[in-house]
């Protein structure tokens, strides 16, 4: 894997490009000390647990460290990510 700088991840980025929307005027959430992309991490582990995903799945979906080396082996499967995320709530986007 090569090194990259900081900004040319492609997660990052999309997270920069979300907490600008988040602050733009068409959200208008204008409070410095609010993180909306943490905040977004923190609703999505709560509404995944709420609905009985095993945390191994949960971290593969965020990109967290697995809890112990045994949740290390494997690699995520997609249909199961796709399955547990098929049963979170929608929501309604202002501005789209």
């Amino acid at each position: 894997m090569t090194p990259t700088r900081r900004g040319d991840d492609l997660p990052e980025r999309t997270g920069s490009s979300l907490g600008r929307w988040i602050k733009s005027d068409k959200v208008g959430i204008q409070d410095k000390k609010v993180q909306p992309n943490h905040a977004w991490r923190h609703r999505f582990r709560n509404l995944i647990a709420r609905e009985g995903i095993d945390s191994r799945t949960t971290n593969h979906i965020t990109g967290n460290a697995q809890g112990n080396v045994g949740q290390q082996y494997g690699d995520p499967e997609v249909r199961t990510m796709h399955d547990a995320i098929e049963k979170l709530p929608c929501y309604e986007v202002p501005g789209t």
